[in-house]
């Protein structure tokens, strides 16, 4: 007859073990981040009060910020899209944001959006939250959509 321990040993985990688990639960975590920040209809709803987007045409959208980048455009528009350089008259850059400025002027990128691309781009830019857009003219009178970071809610 044998005897069993009072105390169980716990069963650990090797760290072959620990790492296979973790190579197998990472792709999962950021699939699911990806898809509840991108895709998901809980973490982001439009305002009601949001500028119509024309369903029959692409659209002109000015970056001055993280758009600028291919890669980020990429990932947000699920598209290729090459920028042409461009400059918004009567704005200057600060931080996040540009801010009306007599006499000044922001350099950035205008690229041509889809109109699907254009709502992935409002929740991107978390339209109504964080930022909102209207439309601006270029220096080069064509006329594109611009992020501007909303106020933020004062306390008192």
């Amino acid at each position: 007859m044998s005897k069993r321990p009072k105390h169980p040993q716990k069963r650990r985990l090797s760290k072959t073990q620990t790492l296979l688990l973790i190579s197998g639960l990472l792709p999962l975590l950021l699939a699911s981040y990806w898809w509840l920040v991108w895709q998901s209809p809980w973490l982001y709803q439009p305002p009601a009060d949001l500028p119509a987007v024309d369903d029959r045409e692409s659209h002109l959208v000015f970056a001055y910020g993280t758009l600028k980048s291919p890669l980020v455009r990429f990932i947000v528009t699920h598209r290729i899209s090459s920028g042409e350089a461009a400059r918004l008259p009567g704005f200057e850059k600060q931080g996040l944001n540009i801010v009306p400025s007599k006499g000044s002027h922001t350099q950035g990128i205008v690229f041509k959006a889809t109109p699907e691309e254009l709502r992935r781009l409002d929740r991107y830019e978390r339209v109504g939250i964080r930022y909102g857009r209207r439309e601006h003219e270029l220096s080069s009178g064509q006329t594109a959509w611009v992020y501007h970071l909303l106020p933020e809610e004062s306390d008192y």
